[in-house]
């Protein structure tokens, strides 16, 4: 959710940019999939992610990226590149 929280408020106009407060405070962001009764992590993508949601993700890491305000981790648990 923060994922694309982030990426939705790099698209806004400066002026309505202001991002929640959790998102404002947070340093780590986990990308993955929610699945409905869990969190897929995106390194554990097996075949019931769709292409057009891999490459959703890869989107929204790239922006995350270039956004430069966010570290992209591999588990929401583990803040490590």
């Amino acid at each position: 959710m923060l994922a694309a929280g982030a990426v939705l408020l790099g698209q806004l106009p400066p002026a309505a940019a202001a991002p929640p407060a959790q998102l404002a405070l947070a340093r780590y962001v986990a990308l993955g999939y929610d699945r409905g009764d869990r969190f897929v992590s995106e390194t554990d993508v097996r075949a019931e992610v769709f292409p057009e949601e891999r490459a959703a993700l890869q989107a929204i890491r790239a922006g995350i990226e270039q956004w430069g305000k966010y570290v992209v981790v591999v588990r929401p648990a583990k803040p490590t590149c």
